[in-house]
């Protein structure tokens, strides 16, 4: 079964997709498997992020052919592949009134930005796959390109087609791509052009990210354009796809949701251990970055982003090791981030927002063209003394607005798109931050953390987060960030207001965002210790918490 070709999949769709589906995991998987063992035409999956969604594209859905020797014609199929296929005794009739278009939606595909080595897509390798890898293609028949330019009829679109009389190569190496086509440079990226000629279940969109399965083609097409060179990067004939929202991507959260939740107090104390061992021994902020951690948009009111936590870590120690290591502690519990240090080279330099490209008709990569929930961790104490040019102070412009609204304006040139985003933002810096935030904490260090080397606290974490507690501390960020049903009970709602009432009448400013984002530490918070039912303990809390960080704010500004 697993010589399933296009042919195959055409006659028998519904027995080709029950098996694809029960052995999914065994299917070869481009983002680890090498070229050399994938042939032209196989069955193939790829998971990864929509970078650009160009126009849709005509081909021959139907054709004829003419057998030279019997006379007798016969209609056939162009789905699923990049050529119109012909025997060497066959001639095709383009003019045919059989002939038909049919339309495919092109995704240009890319490998997940920020998505760490633990949370990489898996591949089941079988013994029965083995032996299919190994098969060559090279003993193809001649084709003709299918690429069609318009949607005339098929005898005016096929008279503009060129033959194609090679036999098809297969590349025994990964292509090389143009950087601008990924947002973070990675010596693993991998690309390819998606074509989906189905419906899906929910709408795509450029930043989705999606796992693919189809039959893939590596030779170059045909270019009508002779100044266009032809195109290597390999093209996916999708034959079923997945919309994937998990917030670890490749695991499903569903079939550990109540195993995770009943543990979820436990969990969170041996996170909050690790963290506040990180955090040189403060508990209070090790709170707010759980918090921070689990933090998600679940709804946008006019201007208002509603279940954002954009949190400045203050008072960071300006050392160089630190800094790697707590990212290094953020990359192995969560499935995807990027550090962005925010030196006057970096803000002056670097392009964080996609750009179009209307002479190459493709979307030019930004640093910030993120999938959600791609933790964004800023290193302000990268930031010297200097000036910032006309490209660094709008990359600040870009930030606050990500941080503030979640969402950037694409450059198209003659105007801008609006993208919505859902992007954690972590800011590390010395003093307060220039950039916005939710949440600013002073970090206050303990004395017996400040006299052990930081490269002993370091080892000590390492050796803690053992790979069994370390898979269930994923775990609990994955499930618990998923909650999406909160509940604020009646009877906690009047103690609510008269808490306001009270901090007001007691002569502390309190403004209706500084409720409304004590409301939102309380929802994280909750969800944290596995409830989706605010309680008037959690409530309680969530005070203590905002009372002595904002004393902290005090003291640090006298």
């Amino acid at each position: 079964m697993w010589n399933i070709t296009a042919d195959t999949f055409l006659t028998k769709s519904e027995e080709c997709l029950t098996y694809i589906k029960n052995n999914w995991d065994q299917i070869p998987l481009l983002n680890c498997t090498p070229d050399y063992n994938v042939s032209d035409g196989h069955l193939v999956r790829f998971c990864g992020m929509i970078q650009d969604m160009p126009d849709p594209v005509y081909y021959f859905s139907a054709y004829e052919v003419l057998n030279n020797t019997t006379g007798l014609k016969e209609t056939k199929s162009g789905k699923y592949r990049d050529s119109l296929r012909s025997n060497p005794n066959e001639t095709l009739i383009l003019d045919s009134e059989n002939c038909q278009n049919g339309e495919t939606q092109l995704y240009c595909c890319i490998s997940i930005p920020g998505l760490n080595d633990w949370a990489q897509p898996k591949f089941k390798e079988s013994s029965e796959c083995k032996i299919n890898s190994a098969s060559s293609s090279a003993n193809k028949r001649s084709v003709e390109d299918m690429d069609v330019e318009s949607s005339g009829n098929s005898a005016d679109a096929g008279s503009n087609k060129r033959l194609c009389t090679s036999p098809s190569v297969v590349k025994t190496d990964r292509p090389q791509f143009s950087q601008q086509n990924f947002p973070i440079a990675d010596s693993k990226n991998y690309s390819c052009i998606v074509y989906v000629y189905d419906s899906v279940d929910s709408p795509l969109k450029v930043n989705d990210i999606i796992e693919i399965c189809g039959f893939i083609h590596f030779t170059p097409q045909t270019i009508h354009n002779d100044d266009t060179p032809p195109s290597n990067i390999p093209r996916l004939h999708a034959v079923h796809l997945m919309h994937v929202k998990s917030f670890t991507p490749f695991r499903s959260v569903d079939s550990i949701r109540g195993e995770i939740l009943n543990e979820s107090r436990k969990l969170r104390s041996e996170l909050h251990l690790v963290l506040s061992q990180m955090l040189l021994g403060d508990s209070l902020a090790a709170d707010y970055l759980i918090c921070h951690l689990l933090a998600h948009i679940y709804g946008r009111i006019d201007c208002t982003v509603l279940g954002k936590f954009s949190v400045n870590l203050s008072n960071i120690p300006v050392n160089d090791d630190y800094i790697t290591n707590l990212y290094k502690l953020l990359t192995k519990l969560l499935p995807k981030t990027h550090y962005l240090p925010m030196s006057l080279q970096t803000m002056n330099t670097t392009q964080m927002l996609p750009k179009k490209d209307y002479e190459l008709n493709r979307l030019e990569s930004g640093m910030l063209q993120l999938s959600d929930h791609t933790h964004l961790v800023i290193d302000e104490t990268k930031l010297q003394v200097g000036k910032l040019e006309e490209t660094g102070v709008k990359n600040v412009q870009t930030l606050k607005c990500l941080i503030q609204h979640q969402k950037l304006d694409y450059d198209f040139k003659f105007f801008t798109v609006e993208f919505l985003t859902d992007i954690p933002v972590l800011i590390l810096s010395e003093g307060k931050s220039l950039l916005p935030s939710d949440c600013h904490v002073v970090l206050k260090y303990e004395e017996d953390f400040m006299n052990n080397s930081l490269r002993d606290n370091f080892q000590a974490i390492e050796q803690y987060l053992q790979e069994t507690l370390l898979n269930q501390l994923r775990d609990y960020l994955a499930v618990t960030a998923s909650v999406s049903d909160f509940i604020l009970p009646d009877h906690l709602q009047q103690i609510i207001e008269n808490d306001l009432v009270e901090q007001r009448q007691a002569g502390e400013r309190t403004s209706a965002e500084d409720f409304h984002a004590r409301l939102v530490l309380a929802r994280l918070l909750s969800l944290s210790y596995g409830e989706s039912t605010l309680s008037k303990s959690v409530w309680d809390k969530t005070g203590e918490m905002e009372a002595n960080r904002k004393l902290r704010l005090n003291i640090r500004n006298r």
